[in-house]
């Protein structure tokens, strides 16, 4: 579902959140899988702040 999720640009992810077809926690979920994937590798995050930012999606 990360895939997925990851290959929407902003307005059809906004959308697809909008119509209820996709929870917020879904997409934020998706894209911190996608950071802790590739991450080791790349270096380019020095904070992600996952846990506020899942809480924030679930409010």
């Amino acid at each position: 579902m990360a895939n997925e999720l990851l290959n929407k640009d902003c307005k059809e992810l906004r959308d697809e959140i909008a119509a209820g077809r996709i929870k917020s926690v879904a997409a934020t979920e998706a894209v911190f899988e996608t950071i802790e994937k590739y991450d080791p590798v790349l270096g380019a995050y020095i904070s992600t702040f996952k846990e506020q930012a899942l809480a924030k999606a679930q409010e």
